[in-house]
This record gives C-alpha cells, sequence and structure tokens, in this order.
C-alpha cells in the first residue's frame, strides 16, 4: 500500500523506478487512469542510465493537452509500494505542461500490478 497526495486537486504517487541493475526513487508521479504509458521527462531518468540515444524511434504521445514526441524505452520495473511491475516500456518526452509533474504513472503499470486505487483511504494497493 502507499498514499496518495492531493496536489492541486490532482492524485500523485511516488515510486521506485528499476533500470540497468539501479534504482531511483521520483516523487509526484501523476496517477493518470487516462494515460495509456508512464512516462517520464526526458532526463528524469539518466541517473540510472535511461537517456535518449542516436537511433531512438520518436513517437508521438496524444493526449487532451495536445501532443507531444516521445521515446519508448524498456526499463526493468516500476514500484508503488506493494505494487511492483514487469519489464516495462515508459515513454521520456517534454512533459514540461504541469511543473509540479515530474512524470505520469499511467494504466499499463496499473493493470499490470492490478492496483485498486481507494480515493475514500486516498491509498493505492494491491487488489
Amino acid at each position: 500500500m502507499a498514499p496518495i497526495r492531493i496536489l492541486d486537486g490532482l492524485p500523485f504517487v511516488s515510486a521506485t523506478v528499476y533500470a540497468n541493475g539501479s534504482s531511483l526513487v521520483i516523487d509526484n508521479l501523476l496517477l493518470d487512469t487516462a494515460s495509456a504509458a508512464c512516462a517520464f521527462p526526458t532526463d528524469a531518468l539518466e541517473d540510472i542510465g535511461v537517456k535518449l540515444e542516436p537511433g531512438d524511434m520518436i513517437q508521438e504521445m496524444v493526449g487532451i493537452g495536445g501532443s507531444e514526441y516521445v521515446v519508448e524505452k524498456r526499463i526493468t520495473g516500476i514500484a508503488v509500494g506493494d505494487l511492483v511491475s514487469g519489464e516495462i516500456i515508459v515513454q521520456l518526452g517534454k512533459l514540461g505542461y504541469i511543473a509540479s509533474v515530474n512524470g505520469i504513472l499511467g494504466l499499463d503499470f496499473l493493470l499490470q500490478t492490478g492496483a485498486v486505487i481507494d480515493l475514500k483511504t486516498l491509498d493505492i494497493r494491491k487488489g
């Protein structure tokens, strides 16, 4: 189980991201059931070796706020409390539309882990 924080009317969580044998804790990830995929600013995962490289395929991410170009990267996993994904593809892009957002925890993670979002107790946990 992990707490959900409401900031500016939006739900946020903290997560540990795993890649290349390293891990990184990231706070203020937007919990977004309307986002198909997890997404991070391009430089957010550099400390664990996830970065833009020559030859990366550029994709277009489309959402309510418009569209943005991203690069997809496969990482080892993401953990939020007792929810731990297996390998997962994340998107790296500008994500500069909300200053307090350090990334997006999307539906791909939520489905893979069987997450239960409890808005009465403001927590996220295994189902």
